[in-house]
């Protein structure tokens, strides 16, 4: 008995469909798609060119800012509310086109140095976000106007 909402399928054609879905599924396991990814490496090393440094946690951020940067982004409003407790990122697309991201802390870790980031800024007391804050000020592809109004460049300590 043939209704209006009923697919003409043959059990031939539903097996077909079955055994490529099966494949497909296979092929994304296998594939980096359905792997839970790695966290961004913590690293911890000195930053060159400081007599003294800072303590191990703003060295840590440094780092996954510094490898953001290095890839041309501009990060805003670190740690900040309007940035959900995490950053701003103007990220240049094509041209002088740019994107600008939002990346809240509690996001998603999603093995970027850019969800690490976000994420770990939570983790820093007040005094060593400012810190990081005028550290990375002195790595272009910051913008210390945009990220806190008030804040003097100053020197670091």
């Amino acid at each position: 008995m043939n209704s209006v909402g009923r697919q003409d399928c043959s059990r031939h054609d539903c097996t077909e469909w079955a055994d490529e879905t099966t494949g497909m599924v296979a092929l994304l396991r296998g594939s980096q798609l359905l792997k839970q990814p790695r966290s961004a490496a913590r690293n911890s090393a000195h930053i060159p060119g400081m007599i003294s440094q800072p303590p191990r946690p703003v060295r840590v951020a440094y780092w996954w800012a510094n490898a953001l940067q290095a890839q041309g982004w501009r990060l805003r409003a670190l740690g900040e509310q309007l940035a959900g407790g995490g950053f701003i990122a103007e990220i240049g697309v094509v041209g002088d086109e740019t994107l600008w991201v939002v990346f809240p802390r509690n996001m998603p870790d999603d093995g970027t140095e850019a969800s690490a980031l976000a994420n770990f800024l939570q983790r820093l007391t007040y005094d060593q976000r400012d810190y990081l804050r005028r550290l990375i000020a002195t790595v272009p592809g910051y913008s210390q106007r945009a990220a806190r109004p008030s804040a003097r460049a100053g020197s670091i300590r």
